[in-house]
């Protein structure tokens, strides 16, 4: 079963969407409120970042790209680096939880690339 890399972005999105819903109700059980709301909102910003890579990607392989797509990226980077910057700064989040939060996409992408590639070795095999 191949999967396009727009699917398996929107796909590590949701699944990283739940972790950091578990991730974040397993640490606010423990009682740090500012680490759960820095992990959370954190992947907040690493999980729209996916999806608007996801389209993106979409449009680029569709030839739908136009000639203002790259300044439209540069924009949403630096937007991206704003929020970051105010999560930091100004809402004052714990660091290693905005690191965590961030962190959690690239896991979940880890993990379905690894479950992904198990599965299709499991059907070449059969």
């Amino acid at each position: 079963m191949k999967m396009s890399i727009n699917r398996l972005l929107i796909v590590t999105a949701y699944a990283a969407f739940a972790v950091a819903t578990a991730v974040s109700l397993a640490v606010s059980l423990f009682g740090y409120p500012s680490l759960t709301a820095a992990i959370f909102s954190a992947m907040l910003v690493g999980g729209s970042a996916l999806f608007f890579l996801a389209k993106d990607i979409e449009k680029i392989f569709c030839g739908k790209g136009n000639k203002f797509f790259q300044i439209k990226y540069i924009f949403r980077l630096a937007c991206f680096a704003v929020l970051l910057y105010l999560l930091l700064v100004r809402f004052r989040l714990n660091p290693f939880g905005v690191v965590a939060g961030l962190m959690l996409p690239m896991f979940c992408m880890a993990a379905v690339l690894f479950y992904i590639s198990h599965k299709e070795q499991l059907h070449q095999r059969e």
